[in-house]
């Protein structure tokens, strides 16, 4: 067992790579931009359709880390056997949540630059997105690309730069129980169907503070809106009933070595569970695509 000062160590490493943990936004296309020459009709439900851009770490990294010359990354098997039937780098069996149009997340990736350094960090995805946002600049005028950033909506764990850049709508996504996940029930030899406090309590404090740090900006900034996605509860919901959910298996991972499969997956001596829909989660740390 790791002593209670390792463990804050560890735990505020941990939570700096999720400081990053979430930051897409859903931007509105002009139709022109998706299709040359469609109907009257079609243009209308284009209108209503939305991009997903997702900015964040490897929960939504969709193989970005492929193109960048570190370790971290989750190209290789059996990562996306599910859909792909091949690595693609995504850190799943299949799909991540945010699938759509483009996104510049990076796995291992933190607000810092000291975070993982040679991942995307935040500052950098910043910089893709300012690059985006150029080039529709160059297809469209610039009151149009004002008004398109202006009522997109931005899902996000910081929003700073977006509301600079004319972001005004998000939506943010909570941090995971992180002490229930099957990484740390291995690392301090939990039981089944127990959490670690010390870890959970502090997913906590940092939900707490990204609501009430939200609530601080909607007060002070000009038509600031947002929501937040309760990431924590939808998942731990999950962990504790679920059969309610249609999983078999909520404690152990599809995919790792030793007794909840926590670490090493497609590394070394792994087992691979054979229907990874059964499982919430498909390695220690990453939920499976029905997950």
């Amino acid at each position: 067992m790791k002593t209670k000062q390792e463990t804050n160590i560890d735990l505020i490493s941990a939570m700096q790579n999720l400081s990053g943990f979430i930051f897409c936004f859903l931007l509105f296309f002009d139709s022109r931009i998706l299709v040359p020459a469609i109907s009257q009709s079609e243009s209308i439900k284009l209108e209503k359709h939305v991009a997903l851009f997702g900015f964040g770490d490897s929960l939504y990294d969709p193989g970005n880390n492929n193109f960048l010359n570190i370790s971290i990354g989750c190209n290789y098997p059996p990562y996306g056997e599910t859909y792909f039937k091949f690595p693609t780098g995504r850190c799943s069996d299949g799909h991540l949540i945010p699938y759509f149009i483009a996104k510049f997340a990076s796995a291992g990736a933190g607000v810092l630059p000291a975070t993982n350094p040679g991942t995307l960090n935040l500052e950098i995805q910043l910089i893709f997105f300012k690059e985006v946002a150029s080039l529709l600049r160059q297809q469209l005028a610039d009151a149009e690309v004002e008004k398109l950033l202006r009522n997109a909506v931005y899902l996000s764990s910081i929003g700073g730069e977006i509301y600079n850049i004319g972001g005004r709508k998000f939506a943010f996504q909570n941090v995971a129980p992180m002490g229930c996940l099957p990484f740390t029930k291995q690392e301090y030899n939990l039981k089944e169907n127990e959490c670690l406090p010390a870890v959970t309590g502090l997913s906590i404090l940092r939900n707490n503070g990204l609501f009430k740090a939200a609530k601080e900006l909607e007060m002070q900034l000009s038509d600031f809106k947002f929501l937040i996605f309760g990431f924590y509860t939808t998942l731990l919901e999950r962990i504790i009933n679920p059969l309610k959910y249609g999983f078999q298996e909520a404690d152990i991972a599809c995919c790792g070595s030793g007794i909840y499969r926590g670490p090493n997956c497609g590394i070394g001596e792994f087992e691979l569970c054979s229907n990874p829909n059964e499982y919430l989660f498909f390695d220690g740390h990453h939920p499976t695509e029905h997950g």
